[in-house]
């Protein structure tokens, strides 16, 4: 690990000293800046070389010069985003000027015609705007302006809301990542202000979600598909935001929103969604030192609860509420009423500094937390609440693994060198911790017996089995060094830097560290009898890394007037862990050889922009690359702990019936007369007695990880054409089996090596299961796309169309926590089939309406058709282990995702007057949001109605299958809902 820390910052300080001593060449950020570029001719149509051009910043005054070469061309940037005007100053005659906007990452155009008389142009720029067009531009991007980021309807104001307000983009169903152009979510890639904001761990860039307060956002800008070779660690699109800085005047704002459930329908299960929601906040940004100095600070809280009640159902189902183990039972965890809350916080700090007239410094420093307890369901977008309001698990002040702790600095340093060159250096700092509490115990969950038969689990200090992927916590540290140069000459504007992204890590996965009983009866819980106890043995800790460096070259070559090609090449390395030294080599699997480092990915680009008729009006847009997925952390950090040769980081002990009651009576406990309110557990010392090398059996996890991915695609000014084939993905295999046989009906089954008499004849027979991740999916995803825009004084529109196609053969976003997705490893062909992201169509659409008297209406649309899933037998069909398997039909297992699920509808709107204050000092507005107007119910069918059978060609074993409403009408319990039902928000808020 030492060698490989000193190897990766040999690369940093070398490329950083390149690119500080290197004078030839251009390197411009496209990630938190813009620039504006154009073409001076004479009223005959040649080019005027040698004017002075300059851009001045109407809010800040800043004034950045340079002078049209021979063809007349000029070129400005980096500019920070906001309103320029563009002036021209010809000799002889008056200068002339034009006003224009910079968005973040575009290239805005003023060309100059001189003649005799006076020129004073106005030409307002707005990013994607009909008629203004960025005619140099060879991406695919949406940009949500300040406009609308302020006004349209999106519950909670956050992220993920906004995301999805976009063209081709939706939420995974798995982790609620941001999938963008039919990618996993986590191969997306999160940017704030140019620094990566981007999670090392489970699932990705969820944990963007809780909150980055909207009130700092200047812009929010999605690129799909392709981008330039200054962007990297993605295939699919990337997520930019850039805050907001602080002007020659003081402005400031203030809000406050109210939810309560005396606003909000019960939803389709008649479920109470929330009980009182507050949300409140505000900004302010102003000079420190006119025309040099500037702040902008913003700070938003939201405080969200509802009622969870615990019921065990299931024993009035079964009639057993009388019994005495049910008597037992609801006397050790009894049925009581939680609250459930999500409470968020966001601050966001801001300077911007003109140290000289050729230097400019940004800092920021910003803080997000977000803490969830005691929830039930799935998370729902709105609230951060979960959908349930009932419970069968009793568990107090339980937390999920989304909690988090953010805290982010960065540093940016712009430096003119002269009117062509330019260098931007960035810093950025970042530690994020994701801290996982047990709560407090015990926790019991009472289940209805299927599929495994059980009636109870019980964990003695609540080990939060609810959530699954329990005991997970981490810590990261992420340091962040990205420098750019850039020059601009004659036709060619080009760029080339270095990206070092170095994160340290330091994680804790110990699932059911204290301990689970199983209990297959209320008979058995009464006497202590359990058909299983599991405990997790080892720290769990292990520390770990990634170190991505990156290198690129991005030209920008107007090659003839209104055509513009953009060639660029990226490199990109990741520098990974290796396993520990092995303190039992013995049982080391004998695969874990290495984790290997990625220095082989080059990504070469290429895009063009054709001005048909040189006016900005029609452009012809095509982009091709070579682009690169993430690596992340939960790929490795089990396969280093869980190999079998570290065990006092990770190994674990499982007893079955009367073995439990014999390992505790050799401690001297005696189980069958223990305090059912607190069933022992073993101590560590104890543990490792228990688990000896001898009476181990140890879960081997392999990491191996090469991935490689291609991208091609042509986009229009109006359609959208995408193609991603991407290769090498990763995906989890059980090494340890035999090949299966076919039975009768054509399903192959392996050899049942769970049994004794048979556990010799695995291929590894110390150990059960051989989990090897390798990188050997692919998927390919298809689109069109088309979108319109409108802006106008006192309206914008947007609306957009995607159809999309995408296939694959694994869709897993857990990384290392996923065991096998498949149903036969020796035949895994047959899993290329839809993706489980897969979403024919998407239609979403927003608008923002100013009426006279200073009312506003404003609104936001989204549908999408269904995704598909698979239908299940609800057993181990094929004994290998896994409980994952598919029906027959016509002698051979039905391939993935053969039925679509329903689709999603959601329909809200905003309402608000302004009352202008005295003097024109500002306004006060209300306003009232109506979330899901048309109460659309968006109910999912559940997993427990994908269970068919174990053959397709005979009806379905479950009446319920493919349903989510039963015969009298009523929705199932159990199915998924995706949003919250009607629900009107109160606002009240002051702009100063």
């Amino acid at each position: 690990m030492t060698s490989k820390i000193h190897q990766c910052l040999l690369f940093v300080s070398s490329a950083l000293l390149l690119v500080v001593f290197q004078i030839s060449v251009w390197g411009q950020s496209a990630a938190n800046s813009g620039q504006i570029s154009g073409q001076v001719l004479d009223s005959s149509g040649l080019a005027v070389p040698g004017l002075e051009v300059s851009a001045r910043n109407k809010d800040t005054n800043l004034i950045r010069i340079t002078i049209t070469d021979e063809a007349g061309r000029y070129a400005i940037g980096p500019l920070p985003l906001g309103n320029y005007q563009v002036i021209l100053k010809p000799a002889n005659l008056e200068e002339a000027t034009q006003d224009v906007y910079v968005s973040l990452g575009g290239r805005s155009t003023a060309n100059f015609q001189l003649g005799v008389q006076p020129v004073r142009q106005s030409v307002t720029v707005t990013a994607d705007a009909p008629g203004v067009i960025e005619p140099s531009q060879t991406f695919s991007k949406s940009i949500l302006t300040e406009i609308q980021l302020r006004n349209l309807p999106a519950p909670g104001r956050r992220i993920k809301n906004l995301f999805l307000l976009t063209p081709a983009t939706q939420i995974e169903p798995e982790c609620g990542g941001f999938s963008i152009s039919g990618q996993k979510g986590v191969f997306t890639s999160f940017n704030v202000d140019g620094g990566d904001y981007t999670s090392s761990h489970f699932c990705g860039h969820i944990e963007m979600s809780p909150s980055f307060t909207v009130e700092a956002l200047q812009e929010f800008q999605v690129l799909r598909s392709t981008f330039s070779a200054e962007f990297g660690r993605s295939t699919g699109g990337i997520i930019n935001l850039a805050t907001k800085s602080g002007t020659n005047q003081y402005h400031g704002s203030a809000f406050y929103l109210f939810r309560n459930k005396a606003f909000t329908m019960a939803d389709p299960f008649n479920r109470e969604q929330i009980n009182s929601g507050n949300q409140f906040g505000g900004s302010i940004g102003g000079p420190i030192k006119k025309d040099r100095t500037f702040f902008f600070s913003a700070v938003e809280g939201q405080d969200n609860t509802k009622p969870v009640d615990v019921l065990y159902s299931q024993l009035d189902l079964l009639g057993l509420r009388n019994s005495p183990g049910a008597q037992a039972l609801v006397a050790t965890a009894p049925e009581s009423r939680l609250k459930a809350l999500s409470q968020l916080q966001s601050v966001v700090n801001r300077i911007d500094h003109q140290l000289t007239s050729k230097n400019t410094l940004v800092g920021r420093v910003d803080f997000t937390r977000g803490k969830i307890t005691d929830v039930a369901g799935s998370f729902i977008n709105t609230n951060g609440l979960g959908a349930d309001s009932i419970t069968n698990r009793d568990v107090e002040n339980a937390s999920p693994t989304s909690n988090r702790t953010n805290v982010t600095g960065m540093l940016q340093l712009t430096s003119i060198l002269s009117s062509r060159r330019t260098n931007e250096f960035r810093f950025e700092a970042a530690r994020e911790f994701r801290p996982w509490n047990p709560g407090n115990g015990p926790e019991v969950t009472v289940r209805d017996g299927n599929p495994i038969q059980t009636v109870a689990i019980y964990g003695p200090q609540a080990t939060g089995l609810g959530y699954g992927n329990v005991g997970y916590k981490f810590t990261d540290r992420r340091i962040q060094l990205v420098d750019n140069y850039s020059i601009v000459s004659g036709a060619h504007t080009m760029r080339f830097g270095v990206d070092a992204n170095l994160v340290n890590s330091n994680v804790v996965f110990n699932p059911g560290y204290n301990g689970t009983y199983r209990f297959d009866s209320l008979g058995s819980y009464l006497a202590r009898s359990p058909a299983q106890y599991q405990q997790f043995a080892g720290t769990g800790a292990v520390d770990t890394h990634k170190h991505q460096i990156a290198f690129y070259l991005q030209d920008e070559w107007r090659i003839l007037r209104g055509f513009t090609i953009s060639p660029g090449f990226r490199y990109e390395m990741a520098l990974l862990p290796d396993y520990k030294q092995s303190t039992v080599p013995a049982n080391r699997f004998p695969l874990a050889t290495t984790v290997p480092d990625d220095k082989e990915m080059y990504g070469p680009r290429l895009g063009i922009a054709w001005d048909v008729r040189n006016n900005a009006r029609t452009v012809i847009r095509a982009a091709a690359g070579m682009f690169y997925a993430p690596p992340y952390i939960t790929l490795w950090e089990q396969a280093i702990g869980s190999n079998g040769g570290n065990p006092e980081i990770s190994s674990s002990i499982t007893l079955n019936n009367a073995a439990i009651g014999s390992a505790f009576q050799q401690f001297g406990v005696n189980l069958a007369t223990a305090d059912l309110k607190h069933l022992p557990v073993f101590t560590a010392s104890q543990l490792n007695e228990l688990s000896a090398p001898e009476n181990r059996i140890a879960n081997g996890t392999v990491f191996a990880f090469d991935p490689h991915f291609r991208i091609s695609g042509s986009v229009t000014a109006s359609v959208d054409y995408t193609q991603i084939a991407v290769t090498r993905m990763d995906r989890v295999r059980n090494l340890n089996l035999l090949p299966p046989i076919p039975d009768a009906t054509g399903r192959p089954v392996y050899t049942n090596l769970s049994l004794p008499v048979n556990a010799n004849l695995r291929p590894y027979p110390k150990y059960a299961f051989a989990y090897l991740t390798e990188s050997s999916a692919r998927s390919l995803y298809r689109s069109m796309v088309g979108t319109i825009n409108v802006r106008h004084r006192d309206f914008t529109l947007s609306g957009s169309y995607t159809l999309g196609f995408s296939k694959s053969y694994d869709d897993h976003e857990n990384g290392g926590f996923s065991s096998a997705n498949y149903v036969d490893a020796f035949n895994l062909r047959n899993e290329y089939n839809w993706s489980n992201i897969d979403q024919r169509h998407q239609v979403a659409a927003n608008g923002v309406f100013f009426l006279p008297k200073g009312f506003e209406v404003s609104t936001a649309i989204r549908y999408n058709s269904g995704r598909p899933y698979s239908p299940r037998t609800g057993v181990d069909s094929n004994n290998d282990g896994i409980i994952n398997d598919r029906p027959v039909l016509n002698g051979s297992v039905v391939p993935r995702n053969t039925y679509r699920n329903y689709g999603f509808a959601d329909t809200s709107a905003r309402v608000q007057k302004a009352f202008a204050l005295p003097n024109e000092k500002g306004k006060i507005s209300v306003s009232a949001e109506m979330f899901n107007l048309f109460n659309f119910a968006n109910v999912e069918i559940g997993s427990a109605q994908m269970t068919y059978g174990p053959n397709l060609a005979v009806p379905s074993t479950n009446p319920l299958f493919g349903k989510v409403k039963d015969s009298n009408g009523n929705y199932i319990v159990g199915s998924t809902l995706r949003t919250t039902p009607f629900q009107v928000q109160l606002g009240l808020r002051l702009d100063f």
